[in-house]
């Protein structure tokens, strides 16, 4: 959507990412940090923030804190 009035790219470390996976499902953490790491790096050809994009880190940040941000 080029033509958003906003524009936002959430990101996380694969940790981050593979921890929360694992809450949701019976996998293996480390496992799941592996193929993310793999799928982003096939991912970052064609997947990057919008030049005007506000970039925000959800790593660190509750749901609620995503939200306000």
């Amino acid at each position: 959507f080029p033509h958003a009035q906003a524009k936002f790219y959430l990101t996380a470390s694969p940790r981050v990412r593979a921890v929360r996976r694992a809450a949701e499902r019976p996998e293996d953490v480390d496992a799941i940090e592996a193929a993310l790491v793999e799928r982003d790096a096939r991912d970052r050809v064609q997947s990057a923030p919008a030049p005007d994009a506000r970039v925000i880190d959800t790593g660190p940040l509750s749901l609620e804190e995503v939200i306000a941000e």
